[in-house]
């Protein structure tokens, strides 16, 4: 083992990395263009020792001349080429919305990429509800699969039905084709006369690309981002972290004050503004509107984790570069889609907003504190399947938008100046114990569907409707708990009051309702 080879990594890696790769397998310094390899292989060489061990060994390829359609065919699979946008987007029927995968919402990955779609026999019987607990390689999970190769080489990945709803979801298999038939591999690099680097063991948050083992910390949309570069389309891309800063897919120019979204490419900031219904998130142009004539330091706050301070204000911070804590102490609007992929921001204080678009936190379930105190209308699918949030305080908010914050679990919602409520919002939000909004006038059907633990519901100038009561189960059909009600309007009470007594066993009104109940 030549000296300068150790040296080199750990320089590079880091003398941890280094010293683990020499007391598990001293030969892995002997592997041609190790250093190369290693350049973006991160700092902790545990997860990958024996890995890196499996380099050494020659991997035994099938000789088989059977095509790639062929061998899947014994497989039980029906599989063909998506050498077309219409053919790449043809098994999307056989994904759930919110499983669809990024693939179609690319309209050029399959000029990047070669892509087999695998259908197995049978697959449309499947039923997505008979599967509660998914797992990557599941019947469902694995009876449609998509496998991607890139043009370029050396990057293969295979994705299944679960898209977003298992982990890895773009490592099924381990994308290793042999794992589904022996020999698929060997044939696909033949067919398509291009090489790429597949193991049977590949762990968690590292990929293989030109050789070179790579170390990410999430992946969006076939794109993935790690410590000083990001790979998209099979290609490695870095950036000087002494002026940039990445947070989540977007990467902040400290001399320009300029943020770019790595995913979908720069947006004009002149039309940007311009229509409220934009399609693609907003992140990357509030924050470059609010750090605009500011001075920008980066603070290191642990060896994970960063600040960005803006005129020695701190804006935000990461961690392994996605976004933790946002603060925005001058932005009004928030247009749709604000970060609403994000997953991992835990609070978010904007002190002078006033709207917030659709979409915005649609998929974030780590939201801790919400402070928004000016906050007047909360657009569509705000905060959707949130774990985190217990106490929402909105006192000047007055209106919620559909389908927002839908099986959160939030415990009490306070909003002293709301006035409508859309369709379906706080849909199996199970744990709300306390909903108060005294001025509230409207409510759309399915609000609190499903709600299991509610106590009080205090909103005394809505105009109680029961068939509201029975679209959304508020403490009678689907509720044991006490329900409290308080209402002023006694004509609507007495009227539905043989339906109301058809249901004492299960909910119980008190105050003035308690009284009309009883004949008072």
């Amino acid at each position: 083992m030549p000296k300068s080879i150790y040296e080199q990594i750990k320089k590079q890696n880091g003398e941890t990395f280094a010293r683990t790769i020499r007391n598990f397998d001293e030969g892995i310094f002997e592997i041609p263009d190790i250093v190369a390899r290693l350049k973006y292989a991160g700092r902790d060489a545990e997860p990958i020792k024996e890995l890196l061990s499996s380099l050494r060994l020659k991997h035994q390829m099938s000789n088989s001349n059977q095509t790639p359609y062929e061998l899947l065919k014994k497989a039980g699979y029906n599989a063909f080429y998506a050498d077309t946008y219409k053919k790449q987007n043809s098994i999307a029927p056989y994904f759930l919305e919110r499983e669809k995968l990024c693939t179609f919402r690319d309209k050029n990955r399959y000029k990047n990429y070669y892509i087999i779609h695998c259908i197995k026999e049978g697959a449309e019987k499947l039923k997505r509800a008979d599967f509660i607990h998914p797992e990557r390689e599941d019947a469902y999970g694995t009876s449609v699969i998509s496998i991607q190769i890139a043009k370029s080489g050396g990057f293969i990945k295979i994705l299944n039905r679960y898209n977003h709803s298992v982990s890895f979801p773009d490592n099924t298999f381990n994308s290793n084709p042999d794992n589904i038939i022996e020999g698929l591999t060997h044939a696909l690099k033949k067919e398509f006369n291009v090489d790429f680097l597949v193991h049977q063991k590949m762990p968690p948050h590292f990929i293989f690309l030109d050789e070179k083992l790579i170390k990410y910390n999430f992946e969006l949309d076939g794109t993935y981002f790690g410590d000083g570069f990001h790979v998209s389309d099979g290609h490695i891309h870095d950036f000087n972290k002494d002026n940039f800063l990445l947070i989540d897919h977007f990467l902040l120019d400290f001399k320009t004050k300029k943020v770019s979204d790595l995913v979908i490419g720069p947006v004009d900031m002149d039309s940007f503004f311009d229509s409220y219904e934009c399609q693609d998130d907003s992140f990357a142009q509030v924050l470059q509107k609010e750090v605009e004539g500011k001075t920008l330091q980066v603070k290191k706050i642990s060896k994970l984790e960063k600040a960005l301070l803006a005129d020695g204000v701190q804006i935000l911070r990461t961690k392994e570069s996605q976004l933790t804590h946002l603060y925005l102490p001058t932005t009004r609007v928030l247009p749709n889609r604000f970060l609403n992929r994000n997953e991992t921001l835990e609070t978010f204080f904007a002190p002078h907003l006033r709207v917030m678009g659709n979409r915005s936190f649609e998929r974030n379930r780590e939201i801790k504190y919400l402070y928004l105190p000016r906050l007047q209308n909360i657009g569509d699918y705000f905060l959707m399947y949130n774990n985190k949030l217990k106490y929402l305080n909105i006192p000047m908010v007055k209106e919620i938008g559909h389908m927002s914050m839908r099986e959160v679990q939030l415990e009490r919602m306070i909003a002293p100046c709301l006035t409508f409520i859309a369709g379906d919002v706080f849909i199996r939000a199970r744990n709300m114990e306390i909903f108060s909004a005294p001025n509230l006038i409207k409510i759309n059907r399915g609000v609190l569907d499903s709600n299991d633990m509610l106590k009080r519901f205090y909103a005394p100038k809505w105009d109680v409707s029961f068939s509201f009561f029975r679209d959304c189960g508020l403490g009678i059909e689907r509720s044991e708990n006490c329900f409290l009600l308080t209402h002023p309007k006694r004509k609507k009470l007495i009227d539905n009051r043989a339906n109301l007594n058809r249901m004492l066993k299960k909910i119980s009104f008190f105050e003035r309702v308690v009284d009309w109940l009883q004949g008072r």
